[in-house]
């Protein structure tokens, strides 16, 4: 049996839904070509696309839906923040991962190549 609770946040998540990928479509068609006109340094172009606008974008709603549904969750949210992860344990696949991408480069173009894409333009 549903709970009165259950029945009123399934209409919460797709609304949800259709105003995130709403603003998200309008940000990747519109708004992310208006920033990179008004700013002609690439560097800074990039800090406020992807370093500021991106992690707002999809970190502030996620806040709000773990917060929403927090009575739905397994898992605390206390617990959620704040459990220690031995990070060391996941540097051999880190370190897999490099390699085989360095790998693929190598293999394909001879070499790994870096090229400073505002000299390469003139």
């Amino acid at each position: 049996m549903k709970r009165m609770n259950d029945v009123l946040k399934l209409p919460v998540l797709i609304i949800y839904v259709i105003v995130f990928y709403s603003i998200w479509t309008v940000w990747e068609f519109w708004i992310k070509t208006f920033i990179s006109n008004i700013f002609a340094n690439e560097c800074i172009s990039q800090l406020i696309k992807s370093g500021i606008i991106k992690n707002l974008v999809w970190t502030f709603p996620a806040i709000l839906l773990v917060q929403y549904f927090k009575s739905d969750v397994c898992i605390p949210l206390k617990e959620m923040f704040s459990t220690k992860v031995n990070w060391l344990k996941y540097l051999p696949i880190y370190i897999f991962f490099t390699v085989y991408i360095l790998a693929g480069a190598i293999l394909k173009n001879g070499g790994v190549e870096i090229v400073r894409v505002l000299e390469s333009t003139k």
